[in-house]
């Protein structure tokens, strides 16, 4: 099941959004979540929009991360990755797309994700999550450099010589049958099936019919009358195709067929009728449920995620709230598939059908040209509200302004954008700096930032080591991504005094300037690593960074820089804020200076994590 997408620079999302499939604490429509793997994971999801407001670009991005490690392994080394980043911004137009997916199979969760533009693969990474412990399969950076854990060392160098820099390591390792990207590598190329035209898949529904005649037969007459289709039988075969059909194609396109080329053959039984119809003589909107109905019954049978673009496309609005209320059955969706699609179709903003959580809205800025994705969680709404009014008002945005030139129409939306802004809950910016290129902090405290939080996270660019020029560099960041202190926002730059007196000085005019500007300042003494030990220990002793990770080591004997410690420490996160503002006390009772290198050992990270826990 997938649990969260998100995409950044891609066609017409400029900024990284993120979809998530994880239930928020809401106790409602319990039938319409499972749970797996400590997960609340949600069985369905609707994507609402005006056109051409980015609801199919997001379902394009995985469309073609399940192509492109499809064919990974048979592409030439000199072909173009079918990658589009944003084209209305100067400074996206030359920057790669960047992409990650979370999904959970047999109750462990994987995360994969690279980032990369039409010519290269620039980082790509896969880590699993066994017993709940972060465990690493591969780091890909910097186009070729590759990591991995100690143990699968041997054999993955001799992998990585056969990679190429716009091919996926994931297909690559997996086509030499390294078993533990297997399980990601099916998922994602056989596990997630989409469909973003009926019409085009016509074809393959009919050779699915064709080869899984008993089960899908069953599947098919079932639902066909419980949809109210007055059909109770059909036949498929191949013919020849007509010869004066053939007349009228060009011959450059005969010269591609095969000498005797086949057609499908559709016929349908009515009730109470011994004679067969033509597929062409049925309504579209038979035409189009029957070549949905095998990848519905697939995805049902074989705990797939079934994605589809305009399920509502001639479907009546009670065969689309049937199709939803399959995949939130208990019953009938016992193995928990997933479907994920776009829609037009209003009756189903109804909070007795879909949870809050499981409606989802993209919106395209007039002016940029930018596509937003958010969740009708985001907003204020009552367990009783009229969601389906609500949205037709413009409340939640998402819906076409039709202008009233010419009086030819009145104006549809009635709620403004600066209302519908004012009434959505804005996320709140957060930039956080840290030193050098040192990525145990970003590790951690992206595990906050899930998309679903009142808050997203960003981090300075740059690679300064002194407080001074950090500082500075956040400073500069603030200006750029447009950080409002006053109405919300928040910046600390996080830093270590080690355990030189010389860093006394520098952290002192490094606060004088963060003072000026509101940004916080958040030290530990010696590191970082005395905040993680903190989740097993209290202590007074002073130590060194030496000292301190051997002691880390002796409760996380695997610790090491630049991993992501969080899903492991973060059950006795309480336990670490209680010792670490114990500690501080401890420190000021004894005359030391919080952000000093005496004041060892100390930590101020609980200030930034309480925050972030609000």
């Amino acid at each position: 099941m997938i649990l969260e997408f998100s995409v950044k620079n891609f066609l017409s999302f400029k900024e990284k959004v993120t979809f998530s499939m994880i239930a928020n604490s809401n106790k409602e429509l319990n039938d319409n979540y499972v749970e797996i793997g400590g997960n609340k994971v949600l069985k369905s999801a609707a994507i609402y929009g005006a056109n051409a407001s980015g609801k199919s670009n997001l379902f394009k991005i995985l469309t073609l991360v399940v192509l492109m490690l499809r064919s990974s392994n048979s592409v030439d080394i000199n072909a173009k990755l079918p990658l589009i980043p944003f084209k209305l911004d100067k400074g996206s137009v030359n920057k790669p797309s960047e992409f990650e997916i979370k999904f959970i199979l047999d109750e462990t969760r994987y995360v994969y994700g690279f980032i990369a533009d039409k010519d290269k693969i620039y980082d790509e990474y896969l880590y699993y999550y066994p017993n709940g412990r972060e465990t690493k399969i591969f780091d890909r950076t910097n186009i070729n450099e590759y990591s991995y854990t100690q143990k699968d060392e041997k054999i993955l160098r001799e992998i990585e010589a056969k990679n190429a820099q716009n091919k996926f390591f994931l297909a690559t390792a997996t086509n030499w049958n390294f078993d533990k990207t297997k399980a990601a590598y099916n998922f994602l190329t056989n596990g997630i099936g989409t469909c973003n035209n009926l019409e085009i898949l016509k074809n393959m529904a009919y050779k699915m019919y064709e080869t899984n005649p008993d089960y899908l037969k069953d599947f098919a007459i079932d639902f066909l009358q419980k949809a109210d289709f007055n059909i109770e039988d059909y036949q498929i075969s191949q013919i020849d195709v007509p010869g004066e059909f053939l007349t009228a194609i060009p011959e450059f396109i005969t010269k591609t067929l095969p000498d005797k080329p086949k057609a499908y053959q559709v016929l349908f039984k009515h009730k109470n009728s011994d004679n067969y119809l033509s597929i062409d003589e049925e309504s579209l909107g038979t035409q189009m449920i029957f070549a949905f109905i095998p990848f519905l019954a697939d995805s049902l049978k074989n705990k797939k995620v079934l994605i589809i673009d305009e399920l509502d496309k001639s479907l009546h609005p009670f065969l689309v709230q049937y199709i939803v209320e399959i995949f939130n059955d208990a019953e009938i969706n016992k193995n928990g598939s997933q479907l994920i699609f776009n829609t037009h179709d209003t009756n189903l903003l109804d909070l007795n059908i879909l949870r809050r959580d499981q409606i989802w809205f993209t919106e395209k800025n007039s002016e940029t040209g930018e596509s937003d994705l958010y969740s009708l969680s985001d907003f204020s709404v009552r367990k009783q509200e009229n969601v389906e009014k609500g949205y037709m008002l413009g409340r939640y945005g998402a819906v076409p302004f039709i202008k009233n030139d010419f009086n030819l129409w009145e104006d549809k939306r009635v709620i403004s954008n600066d209302r519908v802004r004012k009434e959505r809950k804005q996320k709140n910016k957060i930039i956080i700096a840290v030193e050098g290129k040192n990525k145990t902090e970003k590790l951690y405290f992206n595990n906050f930032d899930n998309g679903k939080k009142s808050y997203s996270i960003s981090f300075a660019k740059g690679n300064y080591t002194d407080p001074l020029n950090l500082v500075k560099m956040l400073i500069e960041e603030m200006k750029k991504i447009g950080v409002d202190l006053s109405d919300g926002d928040r910046a600390y730059c996080i830093f270590d005094t080690d355990i030189e007196p010389i860093k006394n000085t520098v952290i002192k005019e490094a606060k004088k300037l963060a003072s000026l500007s509101g940004i916080e300042i958040i030290t530990s003494t010696p590191s970082i690593e005395l905040w993680f030990l903190l989740h097993y220990e209290y202590t007074t002793a002073s130590m060194d960074n030496k000292s301190l990770i051997n002691r880390l080591k002796k409760f996380y004997p695997n610790y090491a820089k630049n991993i992501n410690i969080f899903p492991d420490i973060n059950k006795n996160i309480n336990k670490a804020i209680d010792s670490a503002k114990k500690l501080e006390k401890h420190q000021l009772e004894n005359g030391k200076i919080i952000g000093t290198v005496e004041a060892n050992p100390s930590t101020e990270i609980y200030k930034i994590v309480e925050e972030l826990l609000k």
